[in-house]
């Protein structure tokens, strides 16, 4: 059963509880030697994203002679360099997006007399966002973890100096590692890993970063279409601002 709180916010509390976020704002969560342990598998993730930050520019240079290769490779860079930014600023702004969710409130408007029907469709349409969001990135996710198990015998073809080709097993990201093509596909499991903790990292961080800028958008449209729907009961409207204006 959902607590009666939850129900009183525009974001999906519930959502948020389910996947970590709202553990990762809150404070008062338990932590070790006085040190959020959500927070601390968010910093865990930031460095894992840059590792593969380097490993990104590092499979440029190995792919420079494979235009087409080192293009993906530079595509794969600024999608984690952005996603790591992301989860940067919500780790770093913890207390700031935590009086956040106050502002995501039914009741947070201080007129007492506005109508709540547009705030609580506010919260209708903000929980089938989420949800649709993050079916979507947990689908991508999965997709993207099994495509190396379905396709197991296709290789990546990497075009060397000498024009011959160097065969890699295909993975998640095929990221190119400083090691021999025989010892990657060899110990292919190993690589494969690697890559499937970056994946979920990425998935993680946009989920996360989507509910909290979709939320915050609709809350905001949604808190003006209240205080309008109450301007207009004083028998204002955007017809008549010359009105407003003689009497301010």
């Amino acid at each position: 059963m959902i607590p009666e709180n939850t129900k009183t916010y525009i974001i999906n509390i519930q959502l948020m509880k389910l996947i970590g976020f709202h553990q990762l704002l809150n404070p008062n969560t338990t932590s070790i030697l006085g040190f959020n342990i959500y927070k601390l598998g968010g910093y865990i993730s930031v460095i894992y994203l840059m590792l593969n930050l380097i490993m990104c520019n590092m499979s440029i240079y190995y792919s420079r002679y494979d235009f087409f290769s080192a293009a993906r490779y530079i595509l794969f860079m600024f999608a984690l360099f952005f996603t790591m930014i992301k989860m940067w600023f919500i780790i770093i702004k913890c207390d700031v997006l935590w009086e956040f969710l106050s502002f995501t409130s039914l009741d947070f408007l201080s007129y007492s007399g506005h109508k709540k029907y547009f705030l609580v469709n506010a919260r209708k349409i903000s929980i089938k966002i989420s949800y649709i969001f993050t079916m979507f990135w947990v689908a991508f996710v999965v997709l993207v973890v099994v495509s190396p198990i379905i396709m197991k015998n296709n290789y990546l073809n990497i075009k060397t100096k000498d024009r011959k080709h160097n065969l890699y097993r295909y993975n998640e990201l095929n990221l190119l590692f400083p090691v021999s093509t025989e010892f990657y596909n060899e110990n292919f499991n190993v690589f494969y890993l690697f890559e499937i903790i970056a994946v979920m990292s990425y998935g993680y961080s946009m989920i996360i970063f989507d509910i909290l800028i979709v939320s915050f958008c609709i809350t905001t449209a949604f808190q003006l279409r209240t205080i309008a729907s109450s301007y207009n009961t004083l028998g204002y409207n955007h017809t008549n601002t010359d009105q407003i204006k003689s009497k301010l």
